[in-house]
């Protein structure tokens, strides 16, 4: 029996009826989630459908749906698919990736999640080779079912699909029906990469178009009805591209994880001693430093990974399979070198497991790769019974080479263990199966680009029932940088979800600024059509400005009446303009004190506009636990400033003096590394030398704002 559930959107006077039918409540029996966990996705995808085109209408819309990296997003499409059947649309186009693999991947999941292959499956009709218009006609004009077509994410595929539609026959028997058009990875390859270039050329010159951005309009404009619907976990371009931008998302839905997933959150924030381990900067594998011997910490991974499969699969038989993936450099010489050395190093230690003379020893090698695993498997069976099942383990463990050219499809049914070793294959999109071990000796020469190096971790995902084996190996500087991009990930969705009508006009005049870690860029320059200017959160930055005298004064003041009785006197300089006093605040009264400040300079509001956001980024994420330091400088006196050419108040910070043999170090000095933040607040009058009678005499408040060292992000205005 269907239900309906009404969605509410801004830009309709009657909210829109989102029918939960047949397709999806038989998607929804097959989903082993919880019924909260079920509700959650069937709730997000309504919520996506219902800011799509509805059939009879005739528009565009291009709309973002934002996940973690190996969180459900699949599910999340395959939910609306469901969805899309239950409310009369007709048509879903897959864009799956730019690898043959990735399109393989998502045709199967999409045949097994469906029941596609089942007798008595719901009408979906599923097309993987279109060559001619007549079965996509047939298939509009003779049965009443949604067709789905998952194609390759590549010029010639989506130039071909574009003109089928683009045919008399085809047009006309699909005249007003809806079609969605849903791109997995929206980020990569589908934004045209000249547009950096073309932003820099003369106004009469004519843009260049990448090939699949190209091939990807060309469809758009085929299809009088249609909703393009981006999924990814990475959104940063997307985010960062021109508003005009065809591609530029209107409207967002920012999916939930279910409560058995782990994501960098976890590994990185939460329990980062218990699972990552650091790969010596000179076993990481580059062009500058090739390695000609299989490294150390590979082989102590490799020994954790047997000894893993063996617990988890043939003593305990808590899951089928495990999984490891080698994650390479990048060139397929490398990838060989290591498969090389896996594959020998298996071999060996087969035959020491025979070896009636190097037996024991063998044993006694393997007992430090054991010892650490046994610190997060609880009652971790005894090194002797694991040791009786090493060869029958050895022997159960495939190898594959997952790289261009190799035959990258892999049956997860046909071993006990698999060792994937690749690279760029194994970055984006792919799901490795039951991945436990990730041995990743790769690192960026360069300050590395945020949205590649997070669609790496195909290492997240839904592994609590084998979370105790999970080790993940990376150099100090990929552990830094997937650290902090963990920040600026949970800071943008936290800024995400705050726009109460999920339209990306919303979020950027409220977020302002993209934040993220001076060790991060958030994406490829070559896909913005300007040059986005970084500005840093670090050390002291003034916010001296002549904006908003009376009322930034009327604002501080405030402040210092709410908390008068809490003010603590700092040391005495024998000098009102030098002396001092601070009071430690909340989280909440810090967001408080900033928002009611005001300025007519963009940079300004950017800044402050970035630097709330991190604080409610901490609020939410850190159960309200962190102080904000306040100071009132020369809170008994009045300190003169001149106003610059740009009418800017001067330096507010005085610096280091000696007055009457009383040394005075300097405003800077007064602030807190132990704080999320300190802010000055200077009572300041104007003394203007041209006597502007706007300003001469006038009094206002300007603040001064340390970041400390451990926050140091950059920001991007938009």
């Amino acid at each position: 029996m269907s239900q309906q559930v009404s969605i509410h959107t801004t830009e309709v006077e009657d909210s829109r009826r989102i029918v939960i039918g047949e397709h999806t409540l038989n998607y929804q029996k097959r989903l082993s989630l919880l019924p909260e966990e079920k509700e959650t996705v069937c709730r997000e995808a309504c919520e996506i459908l219902s800011r799509c085109i509805p059939p009879g209408q005739l528009g565009c819309v291009t709309n973002l749906a934002v996940g973690y990296v190996q969180s459900g997003k699949t599910m999340s499409f395959t939910t609306l698919t469901t969805l899309a059947a239950d409310n009369g649309y007709r048509i879903i186009i897959y864009l799956t990736g730019t690898k043959t693999n990735l399109q393989n991947q998502t045709a199967t999941r999409l045949k097994t999640d469906l029941g596609l292959d089942e007798d008595g499956a719901l009408d979906y009709n599923i097309i993987e080779n279109i060559e001619d218009a007549r079965i996509l006609r047939m298939l509009l004009l003779y049965t009443d079912g949604i067709i789905l077509i998952p194609i390759l994410k590549h010029y010639k595929h989506i130039n071909n699909l574009a003109q089928l539609f683009q045919s008399p026959d085809i047009k006309s028997c699909i005249g007003d029906s809806s079609v969605l058009i849903i791109d997995d990875e929206a980020d990569q390859a589908s934004l045209n990469t000249y547009a950096h270039k073309n932003c820099k050329k003369e106004d009469w010159e004519e843009d260049e178009q990448s090939r699949t951005y190209e091939s990807i309009i060309f469809l758009k404009r085929t299809l009088p009805n249609h909703s393009y619907i981006q999924y990814t976990a990475t959104p940063q371009s997307l985010l960062m591209i021109d508003a005009d931008d065809i591609l530029s998302p209107k409207y967002h839905t920012v999916l939930t994880p279910g409560k058995e997933y782990t994501g960098g959150n976890y590994f990185f924030k939460q329990a980062h001693k218990l699972h990552i381990r650091r790969i010596p900067d000179i076993e990481v594998e580059s062009s500058k430093n090739p390695l000609s011997a299989c490294p150390d910490t590979l082989i102590f991974a490799l020994q954790q990974f047997i000894i893993s499969v063996i617990c988890k699969v043939f003593i305990r038989k808590e899951v089928p399979y495990l999984s490891m993936m080698v994650h390479i450099d990048g060139t397929k010489n490398a990838n060989e070198k290591y498969k090389r050395w896996i594959d020998a190093l298996l071999m060996d230690w087969a035959d020491l497991t025979v070896d009636s003379v190097n037996r024991d020893l063998f044993k006694q090698e393997l007992q430090p790769a054991y010892d650490d695993l046994a610190t997060t498997i609880e009652n971790c069976p005894p090194l002797d019974e694991i040791f009786s099942y090493f060869l029958k383990a050895l022997l159960n463990i495939k190898t594959p080479l997952v790289h261009s050219g190799a035959d990258t499809e892999i049956d997860w049914k046909t071993a006990k263990g698999f060792i994937l070793v690749g690279a760029n294959m194994l970055n984006r999109g792919f799901t490795v199966e039951k991945l436990s071990m990730t041995f990743m000796p790769r690192t960026n020469s360069t300050t590395a680009t945020a949205d590649t190096i997070e669609q790496r971790c195909r290492f997240f995902g839904y592994k609590k029932k084998y979370l105790d084996v999970c080790r993940i190996y990376v150099s100090e500087k990929a552990k830094q940088e997937f650290t902090d991009y963990v920040d600026h990930e949970e800071i943008l969705r936290d800024a995400l979800k705050r726009c109460p009508n999920h339209t990306i006009a919303e979020y950027k005049e409220q977020a302002k600024a993209l934040i993220i870690s001076h060790v991060l860029k958030p994406t490829r320059k070559n896909v913005l059509s300007k040059n986005y200017v970084k500005h840093q959160m670090s050390s002291w930055k003034q916010y001296n400005t002549s904006d908003f005298l009376r009322e930034n004064l009327d604002v501080m003041n405030v402040f210092v009446q709410s908390h008068i009785d809490d003010f603590i006197n700092a040391k005495d300089y024998g000098h009102a303009k030098r002396n001092h006093r601070y009071v430690d605040v909340s989280i909440e009264d810090a967001i408080k004190l900033l928002s009611a400040f005001q300025f007519y300079n963009a940079e300004l509001r950017d800044r402050r506009s970035a630097t709330i956001q991190y604080l409610r980024y901490v609020l939410e994420n850190n159960a309200g636990q962190g102080k904000v330091r306040v100071y009132q400088m020369a809170f008994d006196a009045v300190r003169s400033r001149t106003l610059k050419d740009d009418l800017k108040p001067g330096n507010l910070q005085a610096g280091e003096s000696i007055d009457g043999g009383v040394a005075y170090p300097g405003d800077r000095s007064f602030k807190s590394d132990d704080f999320l933040l300190t802010i000055q607040l200077h009572h300041i009058k104007i003394d203007d030398p041209q006597y502007r009678v706007a300003y001469h005499c006038k009094e206002t408040c300007n603040l001064a704002i340390y970041y400390p060292d451990g926050l140091s992000f950059d920001y991007y205005e938009y």
